[in-house]
């Protein structure tokens, strides 16, 4: 027995997106670039010789989604595998991803998942299910976050071979939210709804010494 579909981790698209970019301020650069006296050289140690970098991850589409399985079904002829579809649409019209939000086992902003468990049969023992392994139409959530840093050098010789690192990271620095994935157990209270969110912002800072 063959079957044919996507692939469980295919994503359609993905835009990902690396920048870099030094301060303007500082010794050697256009403002700042010759720092004079005490004073200078305490504002070039504050302000200058500052860079911004950053990564921003773009996926519109997530994941495909797979079709349940039935409890303990792993192999035929011995037991069935998935779930079976009735003629209704699988897919409730209008269902978004915010109001099928799950939060410690029950919706949020709304009362129905992206699925419609009415659509779903278990399919006899010994049998196979009418589905393929994974639904063309439907995908999980996408993702979109951008982690970015601001770092600075403090060179310790003429050549600059030695040099301390200071990093100030902020991960999903946006705070854009990351959804789950689709609860896909038929006999969950919350079938069709995405799993709960992520994506908070995390803030971080540490040093490197190169030698």
């Amino acid at each position: 027995m063959e079957g044919y579909g996507l692939a469980m981790y295919e994503k359609p698209q993905t835009l990902k997106m690396t920048y870099n970019y030094d301060l303007p301020f500082g010794r050697g650069r256009t403002w700042m670039s010759n720092p004079q006296g005490i004073t200078g050289h305490l504002l070039d140690a504050v302000a200058g010789g500052w860079a911004v970098a950053g990564i921003s991850t773009w996926d519109p589409k997530g994941t495909p989604v797979l079709v349940p399985t039935v409890d303990g079904g792993n192999t035929a002829p011995g037991a069935a595998i998935r779930w079976s579809l009735t003629n209704q649409k699988y897919k409730r019209s209008g269902a978004n991803y915010q109001n099928a939000l799950v939060v410690n086992g029950s919706f949020v902003g709304g009362t129905q998942g992206v699925l419609n468990a009415a659509s779903f049969l278990r399919t006899p023992d010994y049998t196979m299910g009418n589905t393929p392994v994974v639904f063309r139409d439907l995908r999980n959530p996408g993702d979109f976050y951008t982690d970015a840093s601001v770092l600075k050098k403090f060179y310790l010789n003429e050549d600059k071979a030695r040099y301390f690192e200071v990093r100030i990271e902020a991960l999903n620095i946006l705070n854009h939210p990351v959804f789950g994935n689709i609860i896909t157990d038929p006999d969950s209270p919350t079938f069709g709804g995405i799993n709960g969110k992520t994506g908070q912002r995390v803030m971080q800072a540490g040093g490197r010494f190169f030698f």
